[in-house]
């Protein structure tokens, strides 16, 4: 083995451009929108907060981010 190491780096909030941040907002946002539908079983209606959200993308939220407000 050449000691490579195969763990993934996050992605820094601050460093990501304005449009990759606005695109994240607003998916989040239709997401939660989804797991509103009453026709969903409760169990399948966990949302994620806004952090776990950024988790899930592997972007570490360097900074203050608010999460967007809908």
């Amino acid at each position: 083995m050449t000691g490579l190491e195969s763990t993934k780096q996050k992605l820094k909030w601050s460093e990501l451009p304005e449009g990759f941040q606005k695109l994240l907002r607003r998916s989040y946002g239709e997401y939660k929108e989804i797991l509103y539908d009453p026709c969903l079983h409760p169990s399948a209606r966990k949302i994620p907060s806004w952090g776990e959200w950024l988790e899930k993308h592997d972007i570490d939220a360097d900074v203050n981010t608010n999460p967007p407000k809908f």
